[in-house]
Parts: C-alpha cells; sequence; structure tokens
C-alpha cells in the first residue's frame, strides 16, 4: 500500500483493509470488485488483485498461513524479490539483504561509492547487516535514508554524521524537471476506469467512455487504451458487449 503512496493516505486505508479481512480466509474468498473498492484510492490496483491471489495459494497451500521464509514467499503471486525480503525480515526476521531507495542511498554513500550494482548492494547489506534485531537495523536504515540522509541530505542533523565519509560532502541532486501532471498520466485514467467499474460494476465500452470524458475531459483514445490493458491483465472482461470487473 505504501509504493508511491503517502503513509498519511495509506493508515485509514489498512486499518479498513483489516477490519475487511482479517484473515487470509476473508480476503482469499472476496470478489474483485470489494477489494478494489477498498483498494481504491492508493493506485495500482494490480497490488490488490494479486494479494487476493496470494492469500487464495496461502488458503490452498499453505493451511492458511503467511508463511515468512522469503524463498516461500516468493512463489506467492505478487511477490518479487524486495517484496519477499522486507516480509521475510520484518515479519521473521530472517537475516537476508532487503533493499529499497532510502536504504541503498545511505549504503553508497557510508561506503563512498558513487553507483553500486544489485549484486554490489546485496553485498554491501550482508557486510553492515548485524547478527541480531535485523529487522530494526532496517526499519533504521529506511527511516534514516527517508528523513535525514535524502537526496538532498541534512548533513548537519544526522545523528551518524561524525562516523560518516560521505559527511558534508554529498553533490546535492540536481532539481527534477518540472513533473508531469498527475491527470496526464496513464495511472490516472487507469484510476478512473477502475473506479467506474468499482460503482458500475458492468457496462459498455461507449458508457465507460462517455462518463469518463465527461468528468474529467480525458481523451477517448487514453481511456480505450486503459481499458485495453486492463482487459490484457485479467481485471476486467468481456460478457457479451458489456464489460465488468473480473471475479
Amino acid at each position: 500500500m505504501l509504493q508511491q503512496t503517502q503513509v498519511d493516505r495509506v493508515i485509514p486505508k489498512y486499518q479498513a483493509w483489516l477490519k475487511a479481512f482479517p484473515t487470509p480466509q476473508a480476503l482469499a474468498v472476496a470478489s474483485l470488485h470489494d477489494v478494489l473498492s477498498l483498494w481504491a484510492g492508493l493506485g495500482y490496483n494490480r497490488r490488490a488483485r494479486m494479494l487476493r491471489d496470494a492469500a487464495r495459494v496461502v488458503v490452498a497451500e499453505h493451511g492458511g498461513v503467511w508463511p515468512s521464509a522469503s524463498e516461500v514467499l516468493r512463489t506467492l503471486p505478487g511477490f518479487g524479490p524486495y517484496t519477499a525480503a522486507a516480509v521475510a525480515v520484518f515479519s521473521g526476521r530472517e537475516r537476508i539483504p532487503m533493499i529499497d531507495t532510502n536504504i541503498r542511498r545511505v549504503l553508497l554513500r557510508w561506503t563512498k561509492h558513487t553507483n553500486a550494482t544489485p549484486a554490489e548492494l546485496i553485498a554491501l547489506a550482508q557486510n553492515y547487516q548485524p547478527s541480531t534485531h535485523v529487522d530494526e537495523w532496517y526499519h533504521a536504515m529506511m527511516d534514516l535514508g527517508a528523513l535525514v540522509c535524502r537526496s538532498r541530505p541534512l548533513c548537519l542533523v544526522c545523528p551518524l554524521a561524525e562516523y560518516c565519509p560521505s559527511a558534508g560532502n554529498v553533490i546535492a541532486a540536481p532539481k527534477k524537471r518540472r513533473p508531469v501532471r498527475f491527470h496526464d498520466t496513464r495511472r490516472f485514467v487507469r484510476g478512473r476506469v477502475v473506479a467506474w467499474f468499482v460503482e458500475h460494476q458492468r457496462g459498455t465500452l461507449p458508457q465507460l467512455v462517455a462518463d469518463i470524458r465527461s468528468q474529467y475531459r480525458i481523451e477517448q483514445i487514453r481511456i480505450e487504451e486503459a481499458v485495453g490493458a486492463l482487459l490484457e491483465e485479467k481485471m476486467i472482461r468481456r460478457s457479451g458487449r458489456a464489460l465488468r470487473i473480473a471475479s
């Protein structure tokens, strides 16, 4: 839920999610419509479906108990290397490397690397991570990177500045180009299409296009492209001339 979504927006969604789906069994039997209804506003709706599908595998193959081993987690829908490592570290205290953007930045500055391959980053993390309480160490690394050791670092208030070889010598990251308006992104259009299906559950393509164009002034071709992508991903399906959320 936190992927590219602010914490203050995630918290109420997370609480509502746990209330509706307190167990893997509850999530496994949920319809995609109910899952997407609760996920609305977070974006990346495929994550919601894959989490539901992962719960189904957990119920069918793991006795309804979420596994904590990274190798097993990797077999679940939607669990890539980072997600599997993060869950294993924070739920089972498995001592394995877990690299996100913030941890990467801290490691590179701490070791005075200007860049590193994924394999080199894993080696760095393995070298520095402690033998115990690895979950607390990674929490600290993430917070340090997010709050202090940012792209434009706050070295003067960093608690580790006196030990860091890069303190005060970091070249500030160049200012980013003017960002693209969210309204102009594919993510925005996909979100509007999914929201339409959550509200209406089913309807024809002309109905969907007319409703979204009138409300958001989005070009028809962009709406149709979003619908095509959702059909390919099996988020929605055809039912005669109508379209509807997949089961």
